[in-house]
This record gives C-alpha cells, sequence and structure tokens, in this order.
C-alpha cells in the first residue's frame, strides 16, 4: 500500500505540472492580486526574522518564505537549511519532527532547497504574523483546512507540480543499510527562480505589511549566570538535536542523528543560531488520532543565547498574533538580533532536555505519541 501511495504522488506531481516554457498556446490573464492575510505595517528598517538592519537600497523587507522541510532520517542530507534566517521544529506524528525554514528572500533560495513535505497547521499559525509565503507538498486535512479558512495562497506542489518543484531521481533510487530506497517523497526540491515563477502564477504578491517574529535588540543578553555550553535534546525516541556553543562564533552549532553535525548539503555549513528558543506547549491529539494538536496560547520555557540560558514565559493566542517573550518579572523580552531557533516540546514520550549536564526535561509523555508514523 505505500509504495502504491508513493507512486500516486509522484503521478500527481508529474502529470499536474504546468505547461513547460516552449509549449505554445494563448497567454491566460495573470490571476487576481491576493488580499493580505493579515493587517500590519511594511517593516522599513530591520529584516522581520532577524531584526538585523535592512540592506542598503532595500526599502521594505519582502514577505518571507516558511518552506517545509522533511526530517527524517531518510531526508539526509537537506538542501538550503543553512541559508534559512529562523527555524522552527516540532513533531508531527509518530515522534517524527518537520523544521519550516524560514526565509528573508527568495535570493536566499538560489541553489536548491529541500526535500519539501507537507504542511502543519501548527507551523502556519506560528508563519502567519510574518504574512510569509509558505512552500510546501500537501497538507494535513487539518492544515488544508487551516489554509482555506484563511484564504490563504501557497505555493504548493500538488497545485503546481514540476513547474515550481524537481525531483531528484537519484536520490529517490538510493538505498540505506538496511536496503529501503529512500523514496520519492524524501526527494523533492525546489529553488529562488521557480519559487519567483510560481509567486507570479499564483498570484501572490512579493510585499505586504508583517509582524517581526520576535522582539529582536542588538545588545539584548540572558540575564542571571546559569551557563548553556553544551545542549542536548531529544523531542521523542525518534528525533534528537543537539547544540554547543562556539564563543569565537558567539553561536549554537547543530548536531542531528547519532551526534553528528546537522550541516546544509549545498556547502556542508553546519547549522549555526544566535538564539534557541526552547518552548514547552500543552499538546493533545487532533480528532484523527494521529495529528498532533499544538495549543499555542502561553507556556513556559528557556532562552539560550551567548552561553548563557534564562526561563522565559511566552504568549502567542489567536493565530494572526506574533509570539511574545516575556522574562521572569513578568516584562517584555528582547532577544539578540540574529539567526534564532525555536524548538516546540510537546511532552511527547522520550521527550528530554540537559543543558550542561544538568536535566531540564525527561520521561515526560503524552497521548501524542502513541500515535504512529503518518505517511503524508
Amino acid at each position: 500500500m505505500k509504495r502504491i501511495l508513493i507512486a500516486g504522488l509522484c503521478l500527481a506531481m508529474l502529470a499536474g505540472c504546468a505547461p513547460a516554457a516552449s509549449d505554445s498556446g494563448p497567454a491566460s490573464a495573470p490571476p487576481a492580486a491576493q488580499e493580505p492575510i493579515i493587517e500590519a505595517q511594511p517593516q522599513t528598517e530591520a529584516w522581520p526574522l532577524t531584526g538585523l538592519a535592512l540592506d542598503e537600497g532595500t526599502e521594505q523587507a519582502p514577505r518571507p518564505f516558511a518552506v517545509m522541510i522533511d526530517n527524517t532520517r531518510r531526508a539526509y542530507p537537506q538542501w538550503g537549511i543553512g541559508k534559512a534566517d529562523a527555524m522552527v521544529e516540532a513533531v508531527t506524528e509518530g515522534g517524527v519532527t518537520r523544521l519550516m525554514c524560514l526565509y528573508s528572500r527568495v535570493d536566499d533560495m538560489e541553489t536548491r532547497v529541500g526535500p519539501v513535505r507537507s504542511a502543519r497547521d501548527v507551523f502556519l499559525q506560528l508563519a502567519m504574523p510574518l504574512n510569509a509565503v509558505p512552500v510546501h507538498i500537501g497538507s494535513s486535512s487539518f492544515a488544508n483546512n487551516f489554509l482555506n479558512y484563511y484564504s490563504w495562497t501557497t505555493i504548493d506542489g500538488l497545485v503546481l507540480g514540476t513547474s515550481c518543484f524537481d525531483l531528484d531521481r537519484s536520490r529517490m533510487l538510493t538505498r540505506d543499510a538496511d536496503g529501503n530506497r529512500t523514496g520519492s517523497e524524501h526527494s523533492w526540491y525546489t529553488h529562488a527562480a521557480a519559487l519567483s515563477q510560481a509567486m507570479e502564477t499564483r498570484g501572490i504578491q512579493p510585499d505586504g505589511g508583517m509582524i517581526p517574529l520576535l522582539d529582536f535588540a542588538a545588545d539584548a543578553a540572558v540575564s542571571g549566570d546559569q551557563t548553556a555550553a553544551s545542549v542536548q535534546m531529544s523531542y521523542s525516541y525518534e528525533t534528537p538535536a543537539g547544540f554547543t556553543y562556539d564563543a569565537g562564533q558567539g553561536k549554537y552549532l547543530k548536531t542531528s542523528f547519532d551526534g553528528a553535525p546537522h550541516v546544509d548539503a549545498n556547502d556542508n555549513t553546519q547549522l549555526a543560531f544566535d538564539n534557541l528558543l526552547l518552548l514547552q506547549v500543552d499538546t493533545r491529539l487532533k480528532p484523527d488520532g494521529v495529528h498532533t494538536d499544538f495549543e499555542l496560547t502561553q507556556g513556559e520555557g528557556w532562552w539560550i543565547c551567548g552561553g548563557k540560558l534564562q526561563p522565559v514565559r511566552w504568549e502567542k493566542g489567536d493565530p494572526e498574533q506574533p509570539l511574545c517573550l516575556f522574562g521572569e518579572d513578568g516584562k517584555a523580552l528582547s532577544v539578540k538580533a540574529g539567526k534564532t531557533y525555536i524548538g516546540l516540546l510537546s511532552g511527547t514520550d522520550g521527550e528530554s532536555l540537559t543543558v550542561d549536564g544538568a536535566a531540564l526535561l525527561g520521561g515526560a509523555s503524552a497521548d501524542a505519541s502513541s500515535a504512529s508514523a503518518a505517511t503524508a
């Protein structure tokens, strides 16, 4: 059955594509411009994903891109993830995580980005205040309902096919140590030229108002003296993650499966972040008994930056509202301008968090952990 589903996806992607550039015929009228999904002001001073000053000659920040990236063992190596200005990781189903890589500009994806996978509503809720353009191949039924409710036009491989996404056939046929093929679902990617064309095809406006990802400040620093040079964590029994502070760079270098460096296959550079936000989120199973339902209202967590750790409280609320951080004193908290990693800790079986040898989380469980991984 799994082979039939994979073959069906591949056929749908190949058969449902737009005409090639060489095809002749009358040009169709472009689609009507889409209404903005949020009411917000354009960002004219700083990049909304990092808080860093806009480049000289850039009058306002364009809408960022939110690309859904496969993060199973079979998804490695991953392309283009090192160019993302922010990354969100969360369990989808069966203890497996997915990444949402956020890019400030389409040019940041000049070479291939992927493997691209399906959307989940938890990521869309975090992307909405940014007025981001989601890039994905399909979606869960809940994510699809979410997109339809807000009339949010996206770059979806099941709509655009091979006019925007390419299949790495050699990768698809690669076998692992157990003889299992990588498969087509782990082998689709995209790039800047294809995304620019997709924006035009779908009538997606490149500019608009947006709310910054976080409240950034160039001089923001963690308060207190709790050190955080080594961060080791597991989202579940299936998905580990780790970070080591490089004082020379002032950044946290990410590791993944088996403690190996988590790298961008385009240039083999290790992922590096200025800020780590590890946020505890209440969850339950959605009505289908498989997908995880994240309650993005409020909770506690940790901000890690500059080799130190600080407990925080976070709030969000409605999908249109931004993520806000507060210190233990209840005052609004700014984080350092730069790249940010956000990890959503959902209490799945096998979840753990250890900082400099001290266990902050461990042995937690949740009903969501009993679900088996979905193939979508």
